[in-house]
Order: structure tokens, then sequence, then C-alpha cells
């Protein structure tokens, strides 16, 4: 019974891996047939010296590209840098006009590029030289995002490996004043103002103050 079932396990897990592997064949397929339709649209061709490049550009370093700060610094928000690197949703783009507008990438006659964020592919047919200025400024875009990806994680700080690191904590006693400030004026507090823990804030417990031993000191002010 027990080497039956091992056999079926794998029949199954051997049936799921061909099917993983179809799905992706599919998915390459449909990508490709995708990427010449847009060649087809855009005018471009097959002609001597052309050949096609594709890089693999998260949105973000394709969104400095596209701005025209492939080689700037800055200019990246928090979720660019931990976002995915795929907009699944996203409309495939045409990338000539940002190479040409911002880079200063001079497409011959019959070239094309473009990006497809649901992939994350950048896709040129062109000849070598223009597909070495795009390369560089690929590979700009990425160094620059990589920088400030390694930047961002130097932030995260483990408080029980460095308890010097610095943290805020806000106590509020909010909700109490206004439910005091409604019992004066002769009225029921609302419903929807009450937060126990900033009742709980709001008195002094007498609590020993912090000694030169403790790792976070603090000082209290009831107002």
């Amino acid at each position: 019974m027990k080497a039956e079932l091992e056999i079926r396990e794998g029949r199954e897990r051997d049936l799921l891996e061909n099917l993983s592997s179809t799905l992706e064949r599919l998915e390459e397929t449909a990508e490709a047939a995708q990427t010449e339709l847009f060649f087809e649209q855009a005018g471009a061709r097959e002609a001597a010296g052309f050949e096609v490049y594709t890089w693999d550009v998260p949105v973000a370093a394709w969104r400095r590209i596209q701005s025209g700060q492939a080689e700037a610094t800055g200019g990246l928000e928090v979720q660019d840098l931990l976002g995915d690197h795929r907009d699944e949703s996203g409309p495939m783009v045409d990338a000539q006009e940002a190479l040409e507008r911002y880079h200063g990438v001079a497409f011959p006659e019959g070239s094309s590029a473009i990006f497809v964020p649901s992939t994350g592919k950048l896709v040129s047919r062109n000849n070598a030289e223009v597909n070495g200025l795009i390369d560089r400024l690929v590979h700009n875009s990425l160094k620059q995002l990589e920088q400030k990806r390694e930047a961002l994680k130097h932030f995260e700080k483990s408080a029980a490996e460095e308890p010097f690191s610095t943290f805020s904590l806000n106590v509020s006693d909010v909700s109490f004043k206004l439910a005091k400030a409604a019992l004066d004026r002769g009225e029921w507090p609302a419903a929807d103002q009450i937060r126990v823990e900033e009742f709980i804030n709001a008195f002094d417990y007498g609590d020993p103050a912090p000694t030169q031993e403790d790792k976070v000191s603090c000082q209290l002010e009831q107002a």
C-alpha cells in the first residue's frame, strides 16, 4: 500500500513538473509572438546587421531610463526599491521614444525597442552599436537601483543586536482628555472616541525611573 502511494505521488509530481514546464514554454512563445507583433506594427524589420537583444530590467530601473535618469543619483521612492520587478497589469511600452529623447540614442530606420512590464523585459532590435549604448544605460540604471537597495538595508536595525539604535515612541492620552471634556460639559463621551489604552496612559502609576544600567532611558511629563 505504501509503495503504491509513493508511486502515485511520484507520478503526480512528474505531471505537475511537466505541466509547469509546458506553461513556461507557452508563456515564452506568447511573449515572443507579442514582441514580433509589436515590432511589425512599429515598422521594425529584419535587416542586415540587426540583432535582437533582451535585458531583464525591473520596472523601477526602467522608470529611471524612461525619465532620463538612468545615470542620475536619487529619484527613487521606497516603494520602487521594495516593489516587484514586474507590473502584471502594465501594457507594452514603446521604449524607442524615451531612448531617443532622453539619452540621445539614434535608431536607424527599421529598428525598434520595447519594454514589457509584465515580464520585466527590455527588447531591442537594432545594430550592435545602438544595442551597446542601450546596454550601458541598462547597466547604469541597474547599478543605481542596487546601490539604493543596499543603502535601504542599512536602515533596518535589530534592537537585540544594536540596543542603542534610535527608535520613536508615542504615548497618547487624547481619548481620556476628550472624554473628560465631554463629561465636564455634562455630555456622554462619543463611543467611537473611547480608547482604553489611552485611559491607562493618562494616569501616573509611580513606576520607578530608569537607572544608568537600563538600556533605554526616558523622561515622562504628565500634562
